[in-house]
């Protein structure tokens, strides 16, 4: 996602290290608290489109990508570009909009 921000000059940010550190001390006094081996939290932004990606209550391996922002145009077209290039080494799953990512039980 990373290589995906800088090649359309996006602004990349990656929180990955503390939302794991910050879920673990949560976790700690609320046992309900998702967590898992690895957390993957890491987002772009560019001024007309935006994409949050993590697997925060998923399994490690499995990643929920969202993409949004002011230009709906934009964005879909950055999705569908991101998507694509994805499925190219991925199995990907569409979610529909308004749905929230859940566990897939056959993931490999």
């Amino acid at each position: 996602m990373n290589q995906i921000a800088q090649e359309n000059r996006m602004e990349f940010g990656d929180r990955s290290g503390q939302t794991q550190d910050e879920l673990q001390n949560l976790a700690s006094h609320e046992k309900s608290v998702p967590t898992n081996d690895q957390i993957v939290n890491v987002s772009g932004y560019r001024g007309d489109f935006s994409f949050g990606a993590g697997n925060m209550g998923l399994p490690t391996q499995q990643i929920s990508i969202g993409f949004g922002g002011d230009d709906a145009v934009s964005a879909k077209k950055f999705a569908d570009m991101v998507v694509q290039k994805l499925a190219t080494k991925w199995r990907i799953h569409e979610v529909p909009h308004g749905q929230g990512a859940l566990p897939l039980s056959k993931c490999d």
